[in-house]
């Protein structure tokens, strides 16, 4: 919850010192360190030439690595949720747990699409309730993959564990409500940033989507409080999400305690981004990979999709020419009938 926090930056200061967000007055989209989204930050002079030769190759990352991760990602969680959904293979509860795992995936790359538009010019994300409506879907969204791969593994963790438990657990109206519920959840839980942050013009000019000013104020009595972290998750999830989240950590805590976040952290949570993303578009390499069944119901529902529209177009037209006498004649067919003739 909370992933997708977005906060202004604080004009005349680097982006280290305050959190960045949508920032219109330098005409670009700059992601909360949180997020990871490469801005143009003001480094101070100090920072290494490594430093700034490994911001040089993220910022190339993010121009050409974001789009080809959205394109396939969009197209692969498409393709899987059509397989599990829309063929035999939804009679199994696990195929509706991983058929709305890629909805959700899905849901969140094309938010992403949106925010990686905007940084190439075409500007939305600084309106009021765009900005809100993103933020807040976004964060639902990867909320809610993160806990249907929770209440998925846990699932499967019961039924190997208690085999006899397997047949009132393995259902698909358990599966249902397991899934309504963590939707719920999602949208319940993530509510709060449709109240808490807004478009607001500071006293420079700066239009930004940020927290409002309050809301700063409420997270800092509850620094120095013992908190407590649960890491779940399975196999390519945990690789791939783990070190943003530990960074993530390191840098909320570094701010709400007002001490300076050190470039090389920001730097290096970037890059973990990365992985963040990406987590949101292979998954349909590792059913591709690992399920025989899965290839090739999706081979059969791509196959059938295709033909079903070569016959749609079969039927609703054909052209034919014919030369004769060395005039050239054409006939143009709807539904088997001569409509044309020249």
């Amino acid at each position: 919850m909370g992933d997708d926090v977005y906060t202004a930056a604080v004009p005349g200061q680097p982006c280290h010192a305050a959190p960045c967000e949508f920032n219109r007055s330098r005409n670009d989209v700059i992601w909360h360190r949180e997020q990871g989204w490469p801005g143009e930050e003001d480094f101070d002079a100090e920072i290494s030439q490594d430093i700034q030769r490994a911001m040089s190759v993220l910022g190339h990352l993010y121009t050409f690595f974001i789009p080809l991760l959205i394109i396939l990602g969009l197209v692969g969680n498409g393709l899987s949720f059509v397989t599990f959904l829309f063929t035999r293979l939804r009679v199994r509860a696990s195929s509706f747990y991983l058929g709305t795992l890629a909805l959700s995936d899905f849901g969140y790359l094309f938010l992403m699409a949106f925010v990686w538009l905007d940084k190439l010019g075409v500007k939305m994300l600084n309106r009021r309730g765009v900005c809100q409506g993103i933020l807040y879907l976004s964060s639902a969204f990867s909320f809610w993959s993160v806990w249907l791969t929770v209440t998925f593994t846990a699932e499967r963790c019961l039924a190997v564990q208690c085999p006899l438990w397997r047949l009132k657990l393995n259902t698909r109206g358990r599966a249902r409500t397991t899934v309504g519920a963590t939707a719920a959840a999602s949208l319940m839980l993530n509510s709060y940033l449709l109240l808490l942050t807004d478009v607001v013009v500071d006293e420079d000019g700066v239009t930004a989507c940020t927290h409002r000013p309050d809301f700063e104020h409420c997270i800092k009595p509850f620094y120095g409080r013992s908190v407590r972290f649960v890491v779940a998750g399975v196999k390519l999830f945990i690789i791939l999400n783990l070190p943003s989240y530990v960074v993530r950590i390191h840098v909320f805590v570094l701010s709400i305690g007002g001490q300076p976040v050190p470039e090389l952290v920001l730097l290096l949570q970037r890059y973990f981004m990365l992985l963040y993303y990406t987590n949101f578009a292979v998954n349909i390499i590792l059913y591709t990979l690992g399920s025989r069944f899965f290839r090739r119901m999706m081979v059969q529902y791509v196959c059938s999709k295709w033909s079903a529209l070569r016959n749609m177009f079969r039927k609703s037209g054909t052209y034919e020419t014919t030369t004769g006498g060395g005039v050239l004649t054409a006939s143009f067919k709807m539904n088997g009938h001569p409509v044309i003739s020249l």
